[in-house]
């Protein structure tokens, strides 16, 4: 379970977006839904590692994950 999201401009120590009540369970296909400029394509680019001018901080049942690993374990149709 992928949990305590967050995510910030490299350029900055702010989090643009900072999401610590969400989790991704495995194994099951979760919908991002929400209103323009919410963060939803910066959330899934910044994860797959397409928008690398973002840093993405996540955890794994409280143990911290790094890019690598969460881009090689999701998938996603854009």
């Amino acid at each position: 379970m992928i949990s305590n999201i967050s995510i910030h401009p490299k350029t900055m120590f702010k989090n643009a977006l900072n999401i610590q009540d969400f989790s991704f369970k495995s194994h099951t296909s979760t919908a991002i839904i929400g209103t323009n400029g919410a963060g939803k394509s910066t959330l899934i680019n910044t994860i797959l590692g397409i928008r690398e001018d973002y840093n993405f901080k996540a955890q794994n049942n409280n143990i911290p994950y790094h890019d690598n690993v969460i881009t090689q374990a999701i998938g996603s149709c854009l």
